[in-house]
C-alpha cells in the first residue's frame, strides 16, 4: 500500500516500496515531485492508507504517467470496500480540491476490491 514508510516482508504480505528519489532511471522529475505532492495530499486525509496484512484502509496504489510535454496523468488506487457513496464522494471532492489548480493534469480514481471501476 501507499505509506509514509518502506520496507518490509513480501512473504508476509508486506510490499516494498521505493523512495521517488532512488528511482531516478524510471521516473521522471516531475513524476518524483508528484509522488511528494501526494504524499502531501495523504498527510491530510481523512482517509487510511491501505495495509496489506489487515486488508483494510483505503489509498491503495498510486499510478502516475506522464508525457515529454510535461503533462502528467495521476490514477490513485483506491480499495472501496470501506466506502458507502458518500465517504466516496468526500473522497472524490478532498482530491479534486487538492488537483483543481492544475492545468496540465489529469486526474482518475481506479476503484478496486469487487468490481473494477476508473471514475
Amino acid at each position: 500500500g501507499i505509506n509514509a514508510e518502506y520496507g518490509g516482508s513480501f512473504n508476509q504480505g508486506n510490499i516494498s516500496v521505493e523512495p521517488p528519489d532512488e528511482c531516478k532511471e524510471t521516473c521522471s522529475d516531475l513524476m518524483i515531485e508528484e509522488v511528494k505532492k501526494f504524499k502531501e495530499f495523504l498527510s491530510t486525509s481523512t482517509f487510511p492508507t491501505y495495509d496489506n496484512i489487515s486488508n483494510t484502509g483505503v489509498w491503495k496504489a498510486l499510478q502516475i504517467r506522464s508525457t515529454e510535454q510535461q503533462d502528467i496523468m495521476i490514477t490513485p488506487v483506491v480499495d472501496k470496500r470501506s466506502l458507502d457513496s458518500d465517504k466516496l464522494d468526500d473522497l472524490k471532492s478532498s482530491l479534486s480540491k487538492f488537483y483543481y489548480a492544475r492545468t496540465k493534469c489529469s486526474l482518475f480514481i481506479k476503484l478496486v476490491g469487487g468490481k473494477e471501476q476508473v471514475v
